[in-house]
């Protein structure tokens, strides 16, 4: 996994919470690395695992919960650090649409050693997306609250649907986005 998703996600529980209750997390998880992370670099999967556990130990909070809440965060926090995104898609359905010709290579490029989910774009109108994305196992709430974060960045309210297509050994979900009537 993506070092910067363990930075992020720990200013997540930072904000959300403290830093002393981010560092009760990180001792109850006995992650491999000691809980210290560069944002550059690759680590385990099963770190990220034991951390978002004993997040939900810690807090009585089910993953359902946390992982959907999260990947809305990492939405706000892409856009706030990649504007030029926002500014150029116009809409959440051309941002969408572009995925996969310019996000995900950019992200591609600042950490080429990086495991980026694969975004696969099936068909795109002016008022619906569907998308295949694959994924580590267990991440279709997060992709979800992404999802979501990204429809709240252009302020645009939508149906979605998800249909899993496959859990393992790795997870690949489709996605339709459909605009919501006025």
């Amino acid at each position: 996994m993506q070092g910067v998703v363990f930075t992020e996600l720990f200013e997540f529980v930072e904000d959300r919470r403290s830093p002393l209750f981010l560092q009760e997390v990180v001792d109850a998880a006995d992650l491999a690395t000691g809980g210290v992370y560069c944002a550059a670099g690759v680590y385990d999967d099963d770190d990220f695992g034991r951390f978002v556990s004993a997040y939900c130990r810690e807090t009585g909070d089910e993953t359902s919960v946390l992982y959907p809440t999260f990947g809305t965060f990492m939405a706000r926090r892409f856009f706030d650090a990649h504007p030029e995104f926002l500014n150029t898609a116009g809409t959440a359905f051309d941002f969408l649409a572009r995925v996969e010709t310019d996000v995900r290579p950019a992200a591609a490029q600042l950490y080429p050693e990086g495991d980026i989910p694969d975004f696969c774009l099936i068909d795109a109108t002016p008022k619906s997306v569907r998308f295949v994305v694959k994924c580590a196992p267990g991440l279709e709430d997060f992709c979800q609250g992404v999802l979501a974060g990204v429809l709240a960045a252009f302020e645009e309210t939508a149906e979605v649907a998800r249909r899993s297509i496959a859990s393992k050994p790795v997870s690949i979900i489709e996605f339709t986005v459909e605009r919501a009537s006025a």
